[in-house]
């Protein structure tokens, strides 16, 4: 890198979290952990910092997905004003794909918000794919359970 560029947030995060938009050229930094909930967008262009949203804390997920954030609980389009927060959802957020939203007990239609399935057993962690094909993390006493789970289209 030539250059170096350094910019302070308002609030000491415990565990940060960041991702970028390449299409906005923004980044987005955030927290894990079961504090308050503080986004924070950082315009690239001209290095200007934002707070996007505080909202009481809980179980975090911090990922992006098709220009939007999914954040905890929430669903957020940072890019309609006035309507950040897309949608909610009654458990944590895990994953996802250009057709699924995982949270930590379902599986949600991305387009309309409805329920398609629910899991087996809590997920920790997810990913999906756009084929129907998705997989799930969890974890009982020591055990560690990697779960394969295809849904009917």
């Amino acid at each position: 890198m030539k250059t170096k560029k350094q910019w302070r947030i308002p609030k000491v995060f415990i565990n940060p979290l960041i991702g970028y938009d390449e299409k906005q050229n923004v980044l987005y930094v955030g927290q894990e952990g079961t504090s308050d909930h503080n986004l924070y967008a950082v315009r690239l262009s001209d290095w200007h910092v934002s707070q996007l949203l505080s909202f009481p804390g809980g179980d975090d997920a911090f990922f992006m997905n098709g220009g939007e954030i999914f954040y905890g609980k929430a669903r957020i389009n940072p890019a309609q004003p006035g309507a950040l927060v897309a949608a909610e959802f009654p458990e944590p957020l895990r994953a996802a794909s250009r057709q699924y939203i995982i949270t930590s007990r379902a599986i949600y239609n991305r387009a309309t918000g409805t329920k398609i399935a629910d899991l087996s057993s809590e997920a920790l962690l997810a990913t999906a794919g756009d084929d129907g094909m998705i997989f799930t993390y969890r974890k009982v006493a020591t055990n560690h359970y990697l779960i394969k789970q295809k849904l009917s289209q």
